[in-house]
């Protein structure tokens, strides 16, 4: 499953996540036994990624494991791939770590960038053929309609607004010396949270 994610919000990992989640389920089940030996990976070109400005590293991966690094399921992976750093190796111009990366800076490259890339190498064409038939292919398309993604989104936005802003009543009553039962009440967060918080101000 390829995910290019041209900016980063929020809730980005959490969709993302949703659709290989749905893809796994559907295809996890094959007859009356459950599908072991296919390996599902999710990979994502993630541009813009607030998170990762300073992020050195072009790739990271994610497992399904526990504190110890057991992993809880072996056959599913998330790969996520540093867009904006891999591109800064093509501006850096690092031959060898172009070479490397070579066919993802093509995804973001003009028409002249890639014939200098590509020279004469038949994979390109023959990646264009495959993405081709997977997009007909209806086990991987969208497990919502756009208007539906679209509602989502909207919603999940508002939702991180809604709580953005109980979060900055919660500051400004707790410098007023509120008591953290009546902002629990006022903003309806958990004492965790108003904790937090709190912490937060000290820490400043």
């Amino acid at each position: 499953h390829i995910e290019l994610n041209n900016g980063y919000s929020n809730y980005l990992h959490m969709r993302n996540f949703c659709y290989l989640a749905n893809l796994y389920s559907k295809k996890t089940k094959v007859g009356k036994n459950y599908n072991i030996k296919e390996k599902f990976i999710q990979i994502n070109f993630t541009y813009k990624n607030i998170i990762k400005n300073e992020d050195k590293k072009e790739l990271r991966k994610y497992y399904v494991m526990n504190e110890d690094g057991i992993k809880f399921i072996d056959n599913f992976e998330i790969w996520e791939y540093n867009m904006d750093r891999i591109m800064q190796i093509w501006y850096d111009n690092d031959e060898d770590a172009i070479e490397k990366y070579k066919h993802l800076i093509m995804l973001d490259s003009s028409s002249i960038e890639l014939e200098k890339l590509s020279k004469g190498d038949e994979l390109v064409e023959e990646f264009k053929k495959e993405i081709e038939e997977l997009n007909e292919n209806e086990t991987y398309t969208s497990w919502l309609t756009p208007e539906e993604d679209a509602e989502f989104i909207l919603n999940t936005e508002k939702s991180i607004s809604f709580k953005e802003g109980k979060v900055e009543v919660a500051k400004n009553l707790l410098k007023l010396d509120i008591s953290k039962n009546d902002i629990l009440k006022a903003t309806g967060l958990s004492i965790e949270e108003i904790n937090k918080i709190e912490q937060e101000l000290i820490d400043k």
